[in-house]
């Protein structure tokens, strides 16, 4: 049974539902404030437009990742242009690679547990601040208010513009898609300027015979990967793939203020 979520005044509006958004919500609501997330997508953690990769001391210091955690790491494969490769690695766990899409669900049924009220497929499209509270319109015309807002939506969100916060002005463009790979079992980095131009690519493993495939580049990066796919298929890394691809962004800078009143 779907719930109903009342338009009432809230004490504060979250908008995106991933691991920044989430965490809020559940610091407030934890707290005593009655919070509202608002989720574009209709399921969270989805699109999936992370590898996942944590650093060991984050895992250690931050009790939120459960079961999330698939795969643990303490070598990488690093390989030249020229195909040259070097190998690192330590005895202990360096980082750990966590399934996205089930850590955003956690950290969701989290805040959720503590009162936190969350509406999924609905898209925000315009807020305004007023003298006592901030008004948010979805896309599908309804509207939420609350006494403050928390604009955790990502590199795509017009709000911060909408704001007078402006917007990235330097970022690169990604791409990443899930492969099969019997024989991949180490991070593998691939620093060659004709695949990413100014980046990397990557071939990550993940559950067992599952990779992420994937790279950064400042354009063209669904046809960047594909040659990537392809050319990893041909060498045998990976099984040939029309797998879906995921786009995304990533600022290189923040934006030139990140707060205002409410």
């Amino acid at each position: 049974m779907t719930r109903t979520i009342g338009t009432g005044l809230r004490d504060v509006l979250v908008v995106g539902a991933g691991p920044v958004g989430s965490c809020i919500a559940h610091r407030l609501a934890g707290s005593g404030r009655s919070v509202l997330v608002v989720e574009e997508h209709s399921s969270i953690g989805e699109p999936m437009q992370c590898t996942g990769i944590v650093g060991a001391e984050c895992v250690q210091r931050f009790p939120l990742f459960d079961d999330s955690i698939v795969r643990e790491v303490n070598s990488a494969r690093l390989f030249s242009p020229s195909g040259r490769e070097i190998r690192l690695w330590r005895e202990d766990t360096q980082a750990y690679i966590i399934d996205r899409t089930s850590f955003d669900r956690s950290l969701a049924g989290k805040a959720q547990a503590l009162g936190a009220e969350y509406a999924t497929g609905c898209r925000a499209k315009q807020v305004e601040l007023l003298n006592d509270r901030v008004r948010l319109e979805t896309d599908g015309g309804r509207e939420y208010a609350a006494r403050a807002i928390v604009i955790a939506s990502g590199f795509y969100s017009r709000l911060p513009q909408q704001l007078g916060l402006g917007r990235a002005g330097d970022f690169m463009v990604g791409a990443q898609a899930e492969v099969n790979a019997d024989s991949t079992s180490e991070i593998e980095i691939y620093s060659d300027q004709d695949k990413a131009p100014g980046f990397f690519a990557w071939l990550v493993p993940t559950t067992p015979n599952r990779a992420l495939a994937g790279l950064f580049c400042r354009k063209n990066p669904i046809s960047r990967l594909r040659s990537l796919m392809s050319e990893l298929s041909r060498k045998g890394r990976i099984d040939p793939t029309d797998a879906k691809i995921t786009p995304g962004g990533i600022p290189l800078r923040p934006l030139r203020k990140t707060y205002l009143e409410r």
